[in-house]
């Protein structure tokens, strides 16, 4: 029963069966969603607050469940919640690596979203660069790192968003996939356009 997950209720039947999927392959996150309350590397709770709905990390499973990508790239970690619904898709299959770029995941964000990977045991599953995207994803591409599928939701600016845009087309394998969150925001929405 839907209702009684972590995750919540509120999702049409299609959807259940994925909410139900992200839900008990990642039920620390859905439960942050769920109480908009997340823990820190410290142990300290804190307020979540994520920009991706639950909404948003159902759809981001889904595409990635659908697509098993061999290598991903995440921009943006935050509290953890897009980082979970990747590797929870990717879950119980010899998958690849995910590789998160956040440069305030240890002080602004106080180490939330690597406290959640740990908990749910996928610590192992990812790479974390904590440096600012204009200078991880140049080095990326120098070292000739390609990716099957992106995720966007860095910094918000029209600069901070082109510039993730550029490198990450050239870190993209062709066919591969680039999902952005926050498209309504203008500066997102200006460079997408």
């Amino acid at each position: 029963m839907i209702e009684g997950r972590t995750c919540g209720a509120g999702m049409d039947e299609r959807r259940g069966s994925a909410q139900g999927d992200l839900c008990d392959r990642a039920p620390l996150p859905g439960e942050a969603l769920r109480t908009k309350r997340a823990r820190t590397a410290a142990g300290k709770d804190s307020e979540l607050s994520s920009g991706i709905t639950r909404e948003n990390a159902i759809r981001l499973f889904e595409l990635v469940e659908g697509r098993v990508p061999r290598k991903a790239l995440e921009i943006g970690v935050e509290r953890g919640v897009s980082t979970v619904a990747i590797l929870a898709a990717r879950s119980g299959q010899d998958s690849g690596a995910l590789v998160s770029v956040d440069p305030n995941e240890s002080d602004h964000w106080q180490g939330a979203g690597t406290e959640v990977v740990r908990r749910c045991g996928w610590a192992g599953r990812r790479t974390l660069f904590e440096k600012p995207n204009y200078l991880a994803l140049p080095e990326m591409l120098a070292r000739g790192e390609s990716y099957d599928l992106a995720y966007m939701d860095g910094m918000h600016s029209f600069e901070h968003t082109l510039l993730d845009f550029f490198y990450v087309d050239r870190l993209l394998n062709v066919g591969g996939i680039l999902r952005l969150n926050d498209v309504g925001m203008l500066a997102v929405g200006k460079v997408i356009r």
